[in-house]
């Protein structure tokens, strides 16, 4: 993964991917989220961004997997309680 030098703060990473996000350019938000997990693996807002990106490219397990990396990390986060409570009644149907 390359990462331009200068450009080591995983919010530049993060910002970048969101303003391609609301412009519908999924696939280049999920490319910078890499770089911004890549140098700061818990960053909660870009775990949850992702795993909402992937969800609309239709890829749920992998979407399921961030959120509860999220959930590890910051349980009380309000993204995450919401989550977890539509996870809730799908674990018990099993």
């Amino acid at each position: 993964m390359e990462v331009v030098e200068g450009e080591s703060n995983a919010n530049y990473f993060y910002t970048r991917a969101l303003s391609l996000s609301y412009s519908d350019n999924t696939n280049d938000a999920v490319e910078e989220l890499n770089k911004c997990l890549h140098i700061e693996p818990e960053h909660v807002e870009a775990i949850i961004l992702k795993g909402k990106l992937m969800l609309a490219l239709n890829v749920d397990s992998e979407a399921k997997e961030l959120f509860w990396k999220a959930h590890s990390i910051d349980p009380k986060h309000p993204e995450i309680k919401e989550f977890v409570n539509q996870m809730r009644p799908k674990a018990l149907e099993c």
